[in-house]
């Protein structure tokens, strides 16, 4: 009985999701960068300063900077691009479209953008 509390608190440290981002691979982990995975693993609290807009249907979109092999097969899995510059792209994504991309095999990293001008 008294190693009950260890336990306990072992089991609410390994079901946490601390490991890393639910429905995620390691290696599509890895192509996150850490402010994303934050995100994903607590879409509820969104880490401080990333750069968000709600669309009409109240869904929360996030900017992202989205490296690529492959640009155009980013653009053919559905993502709407807002720039291009060589093999990087910038794009407003929901979480969903975020697990996404990181399951496509040409993305190499994809980073949390900024707004870069004042409110």
């Amino acid at each position: 009985m008294k190693f009950l509390p260890f336990f306990t608190l072992l089991l609410l440290f390994l079901g946490s999701g601390c490991t890393h981002p639910p429905g995620l691979s390691k290696l599509e982990k890895q192509k996150l960068d850490p402010r994303l995975q934050r995100l994903l693993r607590n879409p509820a609290t969104p880490p401080p300063r990333l750069a968000s807009v709600a669309d009409q249907n109240g869904t929360v979109r996030y900017l992202v900077i989205i490296h690529s092999d492959d640009p155009e097969k980013v653009k053919q899995a559905g993502i709407v691009v807002n720039s291009q510059v060589g093999n990087r792209l910038t794009a407003l994504v929901s979480l969903e479209e975020l697990r996404q991309i990181v399951r496509l095999p040409s993305v190499r990293f994809v980073e949390s953008g900024s707004k870069n001008f004042p409110k």
